[in-house]
This record gives C-alpha cells, sequence and structure tokens, in this order.
C-alpha cells in the first residue's frame, strides 16, 4: 500500500448509480377498467349487502337481459 491511500473513491460509481435511478420507464397508461373503479371504489365500499345485492341484480339484467341473477350464483 502507498501512504497516504486513504481507500476506494467511490464517486464516479454514486454518479453512475444516480443516473441509472433517474432512469425510469414510461408509466403504463391506466386500462378503462382501472379508471372506472378508481372512480367508483369509495362509493361501493359504503354500499350494504341489500343494496350489493341490488346492484348486482341490475347488472345481470343489463348483461343476460332478464331479472334473473347471473348463472351459477
Amino acid at each position: 500500500m502507498k501512504a497516504g491511500f486513504t481507500g476506494v473513491d467511490y464517486s464516479c460509481q454514486k454518479w453512475d448509480m444516480n443516473s441509472v435511478k433517474n432512469l425510469k420507464a414510461a408509466p403504463e397508461p391506466k386500462t378503462p377498467g382501472t379508471v372506472a373503479v378508481e372512480k367508483h371504489r369509495p362509493l361501493l365500499n359504503k354500499l350494504t349487502e341489500a343494496q350489493r345485492r341490488r346492484l348486482r341484480q341490475r347488472a345481470a339484467a343489463l348483461l343476460y337481459g332478464h331479472e334473473a341473477p347471473a348463472p351459477g350464483r
């Protein structure tokens, strides 16, 4: 070892690590379903079980064209 040697200089490695951290991938765009859930979830979390049941029945009527619950329920 040379006299006065204090250790390894990490300053260049720190610069390399910081530059890598700043290179972030662009976020993927949100799907329409994700946007809808983010919009309505606070209200849906407040529903009672009876309200949830009515909402599922209305959704089944829209999907299947009648007032019966969805198949398999």
